[in-house]
């Protein structure tokens, strides 16, 4: 059962995309004829977040309806209409896939974080020494990658490679390879309260001259509810350390939160053959013998690892591969939800 759900979603729409399309589609009328009369900010900008679904179910059914005609003269005693419509039936059905998938990709929620910065952390797995310098060229490709496209980074600690892509839409970016949000609202998933948070200066450790020495400047957090614990020295400034620390732990906290959410749907989209890859899963494998790079969801290989270690364009392609592996998973997931809705009697 979930094979034939993962081929409808790839190459098809399942009823239940349909019905919630047309659903959203409907909802958009109703809301252009009320604006027509009197006018609502709100409105408005709900309306504008269901033209794509519109117009993508609209070019959808145009392209249904003219695939359908062509087919039908396939069959004409006409030889010269017949020809017709056999040359015509190729760009046609390439125009119906085209707008599959336009109309799945509109159904997908925007992510939450993709207007935001992304977080990237990196650690080095086991292997010594070498895991480590594995790790420090990591940070090196993403960082030629952020240079490439004009995206700002900063390096948040270097002890585990924390960084963040600062430019705002990174994370939409940034997310297929591993945000910052209000963390003043409660409902946010950045809100920390600062009564749970355990706040601890003292000296920084290392090298630095004097100043390491004699001044209380290290900032480290500790989150009491899960005991998850950020330490930041980079500056000489506390205030800096503990602004940076801050941000780690939102991040983390975050992150967190977030897992915990998919975690608690991911029966269901297994069950439509979309699963969740978490910090647990190899997800990517660099070969530097074959020259390779294949990334285990999307299924893709590449053999140019100098260009992709470079931050260069064949990172561009991997990740793009990702990318449409992630919409693909989002997609089978709006299935599993509107199966189980449809099973269970609760309106989609």
């Amino acid at each position: 059962m979930a094979r034939g759900q993962t081929s409808v979603a790839s190459h098809g729409l399942t009823p239940a995309l349909v019905t919630r399309a047309r659903a959203i589609s409907d909802e958009h009328t109703d809301l252009t004829s009320r604006l027509a009369s009197d006018f609502d900010a709100s409105a408005a900008k709900k309306l504008g977040q269901l033209a794509r679904t519109s117009s993508a179910l609209k070019e959808y059914e145009q392209a249904q309806s003219a695939l359908g005609e062509l087919q039908s003269l396939l069959s004409s005693s006409d030889e010269e209409l017949r020809q017709l419509a056999e040359d015509d039936v190729e760009p046609s059905r390439e125009r119906l896939a085209n707008a599959i998938r336009d109309l799945k990709a509109s159904l997908i929620p925007e992510h939450p974080f993709a207007h935001l910065p992304c977080l990237i952390e990196i650690r080095p797995g086991a292997g010594g020494d070498e895991a480590a310098i594995f790790a420090g060229d990591l940070l090196r490709m993403y960082q030629a990658y952020c240079a490439r496209n004009d995206l700002r980074t900063a390096l948040m600690k270097y002890e585990t490679a924390d960084g963040i892509v600062d430019s705002p839409g990174a994370y939409a970016e940034g997310s297929q390879d591993m945000g910052e949000s209000s963390f003043n609202d409660p409902n946010s998933d950045y809100y920390v309260r600062p009564a749970d948070v355990k706040t601890d200066f003292m000296r920084a450790q290392g090298a630095g001259g004097q100043h390491v020495n004699t001044t209380d400047s290290a900032c480290r957090l500790t989150h009491l509810p899960t005991g998850m614990v950020v330490a930041i020295q980079d500056s000489r400034s506390q205030p800096k350390n503990r602004e940076k620390a801050w941000s780690l732990l939102r991040a983390r906290i975050a992150q967190m939160r977030r897992e915990e959410r998919e975690a608690e749907i991911v029966n269901l989209r297994r069950g439509a053959g979309a699963g969740k890859v978490g910090r647990e899963n190899k997800v990517r494998t660099y070969n530097w013998s074959q020259q390779r790079v294949s990334d285990h969801r999307s299924g893709f290989d590449l053999r140019n690892l100098d260009n992709v270690m470079e931050g260069g364009e064949a990172l561009d392609r991997v990740m793009d591969s990702v990318r449409t592996w992630m919409s693909e998973q989002e997609v089978l997931g709006l299935v599993a939800e509107d199966e189980e809705k449809t099973r269970s009697g609760k309106p989609s």
